[in-house]
């Protein structure tokens, strides 16, 4: 069962209030979004999406406000010195940016899994990523393995 029917199910099937249903998927096509909204979906995301856009939505369908705290410094978000000491090969620093950049936290459990079959440093830098895969935040693991990438390339 796809996603649009299992909205009209779940939608049919409700027997008190109306549940709110997003439907959130790859597909870009304004088919996929007509369909999703005809089958009584409140909203529609394609991914890549920010944590922003389903922040907006929950306020949006939900009423719910969000606290925001204050960002973190620079400091606290670069790599630790640890983390550059890590040398890997090119390939592998170019499939992990292509994942971080195309969203794609299938094949960037690929790569995780070679890291840790490195040493031990690479183990830190593939416990890194894994730390900001929970949070989705892509662009900090982009920065990331960038950052390995320039120390690595310094250091030649």
């Amino acid at each position: 069962t796809g996603g649009v029917e299992t909205a009209r199910l779940l939608l049919a099937q409700t027997r008190s209030g109306n549940p709110k249903i997003i439907m959130h998927t790859a597909s870009a096509l304004t088919r996929h979004r007509d369909e999703s909204l005809a089958a009584g979906c409140v909203d529609f995301i394609t991914k890549p999406f920010s944590s922003e856009q389903i922040y907006q939505c929950l306020k949006n369908h939900l009423g719910v406000e969000f606290e925001y705290g204050a960002p973190l410094h620079e400091a606290e978000t670069s790599p630790s010195l640890e983390l550059c000491k890590v040398e890997l090969p090119e390939e592998l620093i170019a499939r992990m940016l292509i994942a971080a950049e195309l969203h794609s936290t299938t094949a960037l459990k690929g790569c995780l899994q070679e890291l840790r079959q490195r040493d031990p440093a690479a183990q830190r830098l593939a416990d890194e990523i894994r730390r900001l895969m929970r949070s989705y935040d892509m662009d900090a693991i982009q920065r990331l393995v960038t950052t390995v990438a320039l120390d690595e390339t310094v250091k030649a």
